[in-house]
């Protein structure tokens, strides 16, 4: 016979699972009752939310794996299972008297990839060998959090746990699958959380952002402060944003750093001296002939303030004709046209 839970219950089994508060699991609960117009009942929509979530309620008991597309920041015990797809070089830091390692890597699932960042004596896993790309990590009890570029990242904490090539009946996608190039889309088509490759003219430069980086790693500096690198004299980056249209919509676009400065021909350091204005920018757009110019752009596809934007990736400023034409019959092909 099967088990009725309380909706009670059932919060209080995603609010331990995720450490999400109870307000925003009700708030998600009533978002998830209006979205089917009213026609399942409180116990219901609880129970799709905690299925959402990776939370799978049977007979009192729940498997708390997170597929990586349900990550959300903030959550302070996420459990996941990936592959390793890129193991990123171990850095040093120093804040303050505080000093230590810090290690990366991208992971992925069936629904998508995530940044996984270690400290300190977990480290190791990564120098001596232990961890290897295509092994199946699982992290428990991670805190998810948004990096400086909009991008989700899981970091373990002291109560978390890593474990390499656990025993698990989850099948995680090999290698290849995961390593698969961006999906050549129609911007119409496009869905938050994927990664893309879009091709479009550029209607619209919206400005230029200069930010403090950090000169030996060029992450972002939080107070002038690294954290790796502790307190440094700081280099500058920039953010451009775009907008691309395709002929099937118009999207937002995003380029930081080397790729916004390929794109407009000139260096940060350079840039943040000579754009004032936007005025100033317009006329260096326009001696680079930037408007109009057809551009093939790769990234993925975040929600920011309730609309689709890509943080890009890759850019190709000049695409081949032939190639493009090649990846356009292919598309053609897969819609039905």
């Amino acid at each position: 016979m099967s088990m009725k839970l309380s909706v009670e219950e059932v919060i209080r089994r995603i609010k331990e699972a995720t450490g999400l508060s109870e307000e925003f699991i009700k708030e998600k609960i009533e978002s998830k009752k209006k979205e089917l117009y009213g026609l399942v009942s409180d116990e219901g929509a609880a129970l799709i939310v905690a299925n959402e979530f990776g939370i799978k309620i049977t007979k009192g008991i729940e498997v708390g794996r997170l597929q990586i597309k349900n990550l959300i920041p903030g959550l302070k015990k996420a459990n996941i299972l990936g592959r390793v797809i890129k193991i990123y070089p171990v850095r040093r830091f120093e804040k303050g008297k505080i000093r230590g390692e810090v290690g990366s890597m991208l992971i992925g699932d069936e629904t998508g990839k995530v940044r996984v960042v270690i400290w300190d004596e977990r480290v190791k896993l990564i120098k001596e060998g232990k961890i290897k790309v295509g092994d199946l990590i699982r992290v428990v009890n991670g805190s998810v959090k948004e990096s400086s570029l909009g991008l989700k990242e899981v970091h373990l904490r002291r109560n978390s746990k890593l474990e390499i090539n656990p025993e698990t009946t989850v099948k995680i996608p090999e290698l290849d699958k995961l390593e698969k190039k961006s999906e050549y889309s129609e911007i119409c088509r496009l869905e938050e959380g994927v990664d893309y490759q879009i091709r479009g003219a550029i209607v619209d430069i919206l400005g230029l952002n200069f930010f403090e980086i950090c000169p030996y790693c060029e992450k972002p500096l939080k107070g002038g402060v690294c954290e790796i690198h502790g307190k440094v004299i700081p280099s500058y980056g920039m953010a451009l944003p775009l907008i691309i249209d395709d002929g099937t919509g118009n999207l937002r676009v995003v380029l930081f750093g080397k790729r916004a400065e390929r794109l407009l021909e000139i260096e940060s350091r350079k840039a943040r001296k000579a754009i004032r204005t936007r005025r100033d920018l317009i006329e260096l757009a326009k001696e680079r002939n930037l408007l109009g110019r057809e551009i093939v752009v790769s990234g993925k596809v975040v929600r920011k303030r309730g609309n689709l934007e890509m943080i890009a990736s890759r850019v190709i400023e000049r695409p081949s004709p032939t190639i493009e034409a090649y990846r356009l019959l292919r598309l053609l092909k897969q819609t039905g046209v």
